[in-house]
């Protein structure tokens, strides 16, 4: 169903702001680069700007901001486990960055700025917190106080990070999507060493 003008509006807007943003990131750098200087590139209003994004770090994450939604809406509605439906995930994401050739330049960014860092860090806490809580949901465990749920979502979210910055760091984007599925692999097995201790 086609959606109204307004909203196609909207996004055409939004996606206009992101697209302009990140050439100036790209050109400037991110520190180069002024909100103020976004919005008339954009020709947008500044406020206009603001009204769809509250800082230039969540422009330079929007896309991020709108996996880590994407993600959650899937783990909301899964059908399978959580982990398969974080399996699924991270091998559709890491297709999709092996075939654009920019999480290199992507890590470099980020990087680059305390303040991205700090986006990033924020980020991968968001995923933490809603994979614990999924698995402790999955297994009827308290999700304010269960460690295991905790350390497994740890290890998956910092595992996959860690693995895809050695497999950048050695030029082989190849071995991208096999290094993310292996540290699933691992958080498998954690998984059932886990319960069978408990069972």
């Amino acid at each position: 169903m086609k959606l109204p003008l307004r909203e196609r509006k909207k996004i055409e807007t939004r996606n206009r702001i992101i697209e302009v943003a990140n050439a100036m990131f790209r050109d400037r750098g991110f520190a180069g680069t002024t909100l103020d200087q976004i919005a008339d590139e954009s020709n947008i209003h500044k406020i206009t700007v603001l009204r769809y994004f509250p800082s230039k770090e969540a422009i330079a994450f929007a896309v991020d901001d709108e996996l880590y939604s994407s993600f959650s809406e899937e783990l909301n509605a899964r059908l399978g486990n959580v982990l398969d439906t974080w399996r699924g995930y991270v091998f559709r994401t890491s297709s999709m960055a092996t075939k654009r050739h920019q999480l290199i330049e992507r890590f470099v960014f980020v990087a680059s700025e305390p303040t991205l860092l700090s986006y990033q860090l924020r980020l991968d806490a968001r995923y933490q917190r809603t994979l614990a809580r999924a698995f402790a949901e999955e297994v009827g465990a308290d999700p304010e106080t269960d460690i295991f749920s905790r350390a497994l979502a740890g290890l998956l979210v910092a595992g996959n990070a860690s693995v895809a910055q050695m497999a950048l760091k050695n030029g082989d984007y190849s071995q991208l999507q096999p290094a993310c599925m292996a540290v699933i692999d691992l958080g498998a097995e954690f998984y059932r060493a886990h319960f069978q201790r408990s069972a």
